[in-house]
Order: structure tokens, then C-alpha cells, then sequence
């Protein structure tokens, strides 16, 4: 797939050039995604199907704390690296990879969905996900950091103003348009350049391959088929039923390795669920794809 391409050409280069990752992430994080979310709302208006999507994506989440927190009691996972299988496990890339793969697959009309689970995810993340990170650390964040941490988020800022644009039928000008439509397009090409960037910096050793597997297995394959089962109970547009479904397959996200390192909770196991679930997502996904369009 040409997009694995462009993954390819990021970890190649990150192999070679030390290039200032963190000012990079920041850019595409904190100002080209959330331009893109607000473009993307603003010309979207938002409908059942969306509300939809959110409560595919929660159940999803709380399948996935049940299924693990069973592994980790039948074999006896210590809390650190159980906390770990949660990030791990739970949270999908749907922003570095999944945003382009969908507008590589997909028509743009389906990318509002797309950029929602993105925003979702990136909600939970910030919060359940900090939760995770800090618990097997045993350090203490409160609730009340927890949100503030979420409610700064700038992509979620921009979804709720692009959203607002729509209910009180608010138009922007074309120049801001253009503007805001042109940094809007480079998000997408920096983003897979950057996981490529980050996957090329990824370092692991000691590492527990049976429950590696056993995430790598929950995340590419299992997650999709729990989407597939709660979609026989939801009548869905076929054309987005097959987005939820791909974006339920990513691999696990980037930056749940980030929070590992930063607090210490099991990183070398995050890191080679990581690297593992996005190498093995080279099969997975052509496989999805094929069974499913």
C-alpha cells in the first residue's frame, strides 16, 4: 500500500537524521490537526451517526479493559505491566495512520467520522490513558489535572468551534478559508512522516513476547472483530461501518509509548507493542480491506 510508503520514507530518514521530533509532533498536534478538525467541522454538520460512532468506540474501550484485565489476572501481570497492556491495548493510531489511510481508501465526505474517533481517542488518551500511565507508575495525578489536561486539548477547541460554526451559521470568509484549507492539507503528509520519524527511534529489550503477542493480537485483530459484533446491532451506512471497522484494526498509538517512558510503566513492553502491531498492521490491513470493500 503506498501509504506504508510514506511510513517508510519517515522511519528511513529518522535512521539517518536527527531530526527535533518533539517540535515536529507539536506542530502537527497543536496546529495543522486542529486546523484540519476545525476545517473539516465547519464544512460537515454533525448527525446521529456521529453519536453513533462515539458510543461503538466507548464500548470498544470497555470490552477491551474487561479482556485485558482477565489476561492479566490468569497470568498473573504484574500492575505495571498490566497498565501498560491498557495503553497498549486500548488506544488505536487513528491520527497518524488511520486519518490517511481513510483518505486514501475513502472519499473526503468520510473523514468527519474519522477525525471524530481521532478527537474521541484523543480525549481518552488524555485522560483514561493518564490515568493508566500514572496508576502503574503509582504516581498521582488528579481528576480535576486530568481535565483541565483534556479540556486545553486544541483539537478539541477546534471541534467544538467548528461544530458551533454549524449550529449558529456562523461563515467564514473565503481568504480565512483558503488560509485555514491549506495548512489543513499538509497535516496529513507530516503526520505519516512523523510516525514513521517515531517508529525509527523505538527500542526494546526483555521483553514479554507472549503477552506482546497476545496485545498485538487484541489490537489488529480482535478489536475489529468486537466492532463487527456491536454493528450487527446498529444500523449503520455501510461506507461508515467499514471506516469504524478499519479505524478498530489500527495498531496501537505512538504515543501510548511516549506516556510509558514518561512515567516509567513498562516501556520496553510499549514499545515493542508498538513497533510490533504497526509492522504486523502491513497484513492485517490489505487483509481487512480486502474482506470488507
Amino acid at each position: 500500500m503506498p501509504i506504508f510508503m510514506v511510513f517508510l520514507l519517515g522511519f528511513i530518514i529518522g535512521k539517518f537524521k536527527a531530526l527535533d521530533l518533539k517540535t515536529l509532533s507539536f506542530l502537527a498536534i497543536n496546529v495543522l490537526y486542529p486546523l484540519l478538525v476545525f476545517y473539516t467541522f465547519y464544512q460537515n454538520p454533525i448527525g446521529i451517526e456521529h453519536i453513533t460512532v462515539f458510543i461503538i468506540f466507548l464500548t470498544l474501550i470497555i470490552s477491551m479493559i474487561v479482556i485485558i484485565s482477565l489476561y492479566a489476572m490468569t497470568f498473573k501481570i504484574s500492575r505495571q505491566k498490566k497498565y501498560a497492556m491498557f495503553l497498549t491495548g486500548i488506544f488505536m493510531n487513528a491520527g497518524n495512520f488511520g486519518i490517511p489511510l481513510v483518505v486514501l481508501v475513502f472519499n473526503e465526505d468520510i473523514m468527519t467520522y474519522a477525525l471524530m474517533v481521532m478527537v474521541v481517542m484523543s480525549v481518552f488518551m488524555n485522560s483514561l490513558g493518564l490515568y493508566f500511565a500514572t496508576s502503574g507508575a503509582n504516581s498521582s495525578v488528579t481528576m480535576k489535572q486530568s481535565l483541565l489536561k483534556v479540556f486545553k486539548m486544541p483539537m478539541l477547541i477546534a471541534m467544538v468551534l467548528g461544530m458551533l460554526t454549524q449550529v449558529l451559521n456562523i461563515t467564514l470568509t473565503d481568504p480565512i478559508l483558503n488560509i485555514i484549507a491549506m495548512l489543513s492539507d499538509s497535516a496529513i503528509p507530516l503526520v505519516m512522516i512523523i510516525l514513521g520519524l517515531q517508529l525509527a527511534k523505538i527500542t526494546f529489550r526483555n521483553v514479554d513476547y507472549l503477552s506482546v503477542s497476545f496485545i498485538v493480537l487484541l489490537r489488529l485483530v480482535i478489536s475489529p472483530l468486537i466492532v463487527i459484533s456491536l454493528l450487527t446491532f446498529i444500523n449503520l451506512d455501510p461506507t461508515l461501518a467499514i471506516v469504524v471497522i478499519v479505524l478498530a484494526a489500527m495498531p496501537s498509538a505512538v504515543n501510548t509509548t511516549i506516556f510509558s517512558i514518561e512515567y516509567k510503566v513498562a516501556p520496553d513492553f510499549s514499545s515493542a507493542v508498538t513497533f510490533f502491531s504497526t509492522v504486523g498492521s502491513i497484513i492485517t490491513l490489505p487483509i481487512w480491506l480486502s474482506i470488507l470493500l
